[in-house]
């Protein structure tokens, strides 16, 4: 069995918040932007994204520190990144994606967060030249909307296929979730036996699956069966199965 891989483009738009200080390094703050409205559950991720120009090249490696937090003083509980950026490339860190809820769950000390609101979080990039030097600060906010973990199973539509021995057959599965749907794994059994097997990343809330099958003359004939398995990005898991008829 093969597959046809998919391609999916996305893109982000960027909102400037800045932040200098005398000869100190300046940071901006690129995105989020304190306008932006963002979904917060574990398949919706911020993008954070800043820019950091030195007045002089350091002559020693430069920290690079990134904190959320509820607390907009940051004194408490807080979601922490950190990088050490070589001399030859002192801003090396200048963004992330925080994935999964842990980051959500940091940020928050582990609250619950408000169902059906909103919340503030705040965020921050430290720059630390080292040496006795005074860290550089830059701090933003964005207003989160947190969104009920997804326990929803993604759908998969597989039809009842024939397929003719020595002739390849064109199986076309269908797939949809109400998130982001991540991987399908296609299985070809006769009885208990797995004749094949494909798999397919996907980062899209629906997709087609396009899978070819090949049996060859001296396969025996009868009925066989065809299983897609998928998984969304919250690791919710569903299985469909139909026969496939070989003559």
């Amino acid at each position: 069995m093969r597959r046809i891989a998919a391609v999916v483009a996305f893109a982000f738009a960027l909102v400037p918040s800045a932040h200098a200080e005398g000869g100190a390094p300046e940071i901006t703050l690129v995105a989020p932007g304190t306008a932006l409205r963002i979904p917060l559950n574990a398949a919706k991720h911020p993008i954070f994204a800043w820019k950091i120009a030195f007045a002089q090249t350091p002559d020693a490696p430069t920290t690079i520190s990134f904190d959320i937090s509820t607390d907009p003083s940051f004194e408490g509980w807080k979601y922490s990144e950190r990088q050490v950026c070589p001399v030859s490339t002192p801003g090396c860190f200048t963004g992330t994606v925080p994935h999964g809820y842990d980051w959500l769950d940091e940020a928050n000390g582990g609250a619950p967060y408000p169902e059906g609101g909103t919340v503030t979080l705040y965020w921050r990039v430290t720059v630390d030249l080292g040496f006795g030097s005074v860290p550089v600060s830059a701090t933003s906010w964005f207003t989160g909307v947190p969104i009920p973990p997804d326990t929803t199973a993604p759908s998969i539509f597989v039809p009842t296929a024939h397929a003719k021995r020595g002739v390849r057959a064109r199986v076309v599965a269908k797939l949809a979730d109400d998130g982001l749907l991540f991987n399908a794994t296609a299985r070809l059994f006769y009885g208990d036996r797995i004749l094949g097997t494909a798999s397919h990343d996907f980062f899209v809330p629906r997709g087609i699956y396009v899978l070819w099958i090949d049996l060859p003359k001296y396969a025996p004939k009868g009925r066989y069966k065809l299983c897609v398995d998928a998984t969304d990005l919250s690791l919710n898991w569903a299985r469909r199965c139909a026969p496939v008829f070989v003559s």
